[in-house]
């Protein structure tokens, strides 16, 4: 378990291909974040969480993105700190973000994360035409702890995604950036996505950007959606007054920092 004495040790896991790096260190700097989030020069990763000493089956945690910038939500990076502290003590934890409280379980020996369901905000429907792109997009803003721009397409590997990801980091519309996901529905229960994360660009996974798919979908209760994703699948599943989130999470190793 992180503690004081191991402010300097890093632990590194990847959900689904999004991989993490999780920190105990009071004094981090925006400097900091950027060097160990950097793949060359650093140890790379697509976000750094730092949590604060875990007590009483509870911790803290916040999100930075490589470029150093603060991130609102990762789910999966809840997901990763989830397996992280089941992996030190399999117990039933609780793990505080800026924007919501989740409840981590252990049942049939699958993880499972309880997403309080008004964490989702459906925003509204959005028209646009992004510049060099000639044709009018319409997606769904949803707001999971962060703003997400669903956009429904019947292929999500020709739409230009990265292209107008980009392009939309400098909208008069986002002007604090957005999450873009391209979404294609092979069936009720069976969605495929990829996604362009606001000071991350394209990644393997993406667990909110996942959950907001999965509200636009307005899913039935009981009856599991799975999503996939370049890096992995994510299955979530609503319920009464939650959503419960499965993936699949591994620990990749422990790095100690030279001073």
């Amino acid at each position: 378990m992180l503690n004081r004495v191991e402010q300097d040790t890093i632990h590194k896991l990847e959900t689904n291909g999004n991989d993490f790096l999780i920190a105990q260190k009071e004094n981090h700097t925006t400097a900091w974040i950027k060097k160990i989030s950097n793949r060359h020069l650093g140890i790379g990763c697509d976000q750094v969480l730092i949590i604060t000493k875990p007590q009483k089956k509870s911790t803290t945690c916040t999100f930075f993105n490589q470029d150093g910038s603060s991130a609102e939500m990762c789910l999966n990076g809840v997901y990763a700190l989830a397996y992280f502290l089941h992996n030190e003590n399999n117990t039933t934890w609780k793990i505080h973000t800026k924007h919501a409280i989740f409840a981590t379980e252990i049942l049939q020996k699958k993880l499972l994360i309880h997403i309080r369901e008004k964490l989702i905000n459906k925003l509204k429907k959005i028209r646009l035409t992004p510049p060099e792109h000639h044709t009018e997009i319409t997606g769904h803003l949803i707001n999971t702890g962060n703003d997400h721009l669903i956009i429904k397409t019947n292929n999500i590997n020709s739409f230009p995604l990265e292209k107008i990801g980009r392009t939309l980091q400098n909208s008069k519309s986002f002007p604090n950036g957005v999450n873009v996901s391209a979404v294609s529905r092979h069936s009720n229960t069976h969605l495929e996505m990829r996604t362009f994360e606001r000071g991350a660009g394209l990644t393997r996974a993406c667990g909110s950007a996942g959950l907001a798919a999965f509200a636009s979908h307005s899913p039935s209760i009981g009856e599991p959606i799975l999503i996939k994703q370049p890096g992995g699948e994510v299955i979530f599943t609503k319920l009464e007054d939650n959503i419960i989130m499965e993936a699949n999470c591994s620990y990749i190793g422990k790095i100690t920092l030279n001073p």
